[in-house]
C-alpha cells in the first residue's frame, strides 16, 4: 500500500457514499477525497499533512493515484464489492474501518472527510463534479486538455487567499466544515453557469 491515509479515506468516504447514495463510482470516490483535502486547506494545514497529491484528468477530474490503488486494494480483500455499475463497502469493510477510525492519527482526518461527505446531502456527486470544474485551475487545465497536479504553490497560495475571505463570511464559531464547502461550491455554481450563458449568448 503506497499510503495508509489513502486506505483510511478509500474505506471512510466509501462508506459515507454507500450509506448515503447506495454506492459510488472511483471517480466519485477520488472527487469526495479532493474536496476533503480542500476542507483540509480551509483549516489552515499544509497540503502535505494529506499525505498524498492529486492531478487533474484531461476531462478535468481531480485523480489521486494512491487512492485508486488503494480501491484496488480494498476489493481484493473483500472490502470493497461491485454491484452493478457502482462499489459498495461490505460488512467486513464497515470493521476494518470501525477499528481504523478510533486511530488517533486519523481523528482530525475524520472531520474533513465529514465535512465534505455532508455535502451530498445538499447536492448529489454530479453536481459536485460540476461545481468543482468551474474552480478556476480547474477550468483553465481543462480548456487546455491537459493533466497538471492540482496542489503546485500557487494554486494552494490561491486557494488560501480563497478561503480566509470565505472564513470571515461564516457563522463565528461554526464547527460544521459542510457550510464553508457548500458555500464555495454554490459560488462555484453560480458564476460558472452565469460565465457559460454569457460566452454562449455572445
Amino acid at each position: 500500500m503506497t499510503s495508509f491515509q489513502a486506505y483510511f479515506d478509500s474505506l471512510f468516504l466509501g462508506a459515507r457514499l454507500t450509506e448515503t447514495v447506495r454506492g459510488f463510482s472511483r471517480s466519485e470516490l477520488h472527487l469526495l477525497s479532493y474536496a476533503s483535502c480542500l476542507l483540509s486547506l480551509y483549516g489552515g494545514k499544509p497540503v502535505s499533512d494529506w499525505d498524498y497529491n492529486f492531478s487533474s484528468t484531461p476531462s478535468g477530474l481531480p485523480y489521486a493515484p494512491d487512492l485508486d490503488e488503494a480501491i484496488s486494494y480494498n476489493m481484493r480483500m473483500g472490502y470493497v464489492t461491485e454491484q452493478g455499475n457502482l462499489l459498495k463497502v461490505t460488512a467486513e469493510g464497515n470493521l476494518g474501518l470501525d477499528f481504523w477510525k478510533e486511530l488517533t492519527i486519523n481523528q482530525e482526518r475524520v472531520v474533513y472527510l465529514n465535512g465534505a461527505s455532508d455535502c451530498l446531502l445538499l447536492f448529489t456527486p454530479n453536481v459536485i463534479r460540476e461545481a468543482i470544474e468551474y474552480e478556476p485551475a480547474f477550468a483553465f487545465i481543462k480548456r487546455h486538455t491537459q493533466t497538471s497536479w492540482l496542489f503546485s504553490e500557487q494554486i494552494v497560495d490561491r486557494l488560501h487567499d480563497t478561503f480566509a475571505e470565505l472564513r470571515a463570511l461564516m457563522p463565528y464559531g461554526s464547527e460544521d466544515l459542510s457550510l464553508p464547502l457548500t458555500a464555495w461550491l454554490e459560488y462555484l455554481l453560480i458564476t460558472g453557469r452565469e460565465n457559460e450563458r454569457h460566452n454562449t449568448a455572445n
